[in-house]
């Protein structure tokens, strides 16, 4: 898995799964931005990512928001260059019965599970 010199995007990169994927892009080669809902929140990832010899920069979005998008886009580009690998990690998960989940519950997980992942594609 070379990346080397590629400009990768995570998003939901503050923790876990988005975290890993950060510094695992970052070890094969990739400049990384890292975007969580705030900047502050992806920037211990980002610095973890730079330890690793790799430039990176905080993103603070949400995914939902087609002004964020393109923001995040353009933050990117500006700071590392054209995103050539895109990651979409951020979602939303909402357990519980069926008939308990009401339609704005229904409406975000439409919005960050299905609509900003085609959204942050179609923008790559």
């Amino acid at each position: 898995m070379g990346l080397q010199g590629k400009v990768a995007l995570v998003t939901g990169a503050s923790r876990g799964i988005g975290r890993e994927t950060c510094l695992a892009l970052a070890q094969a080669g990739a400049d990384v931005a890292c975007a969580a809902t705030t900047a502050e929140n992806a920037a211990d990832t980002a610095r973890a990512v730079e330890r690793l010899g790799r430039r990176s920069v905080a993103i603070g979005a949400r995914v939902e928001s087609a002004a964020d998008v393109e923001a995040m886009f353009a933050r990117t580009e500006e700071a590392l260059g054209p995103v050539e690998v895109l990651v979409n990690n951020a979602g939303v998960e909402l357990v519980g019965p069926l008939e308990q989940l009401d339609a704005e519950a229904i409406d975000r997980i439409l919005a960050l599970n299905l609509k900003a992942p085609i959204a942050m594609a179609r923008a790559v």
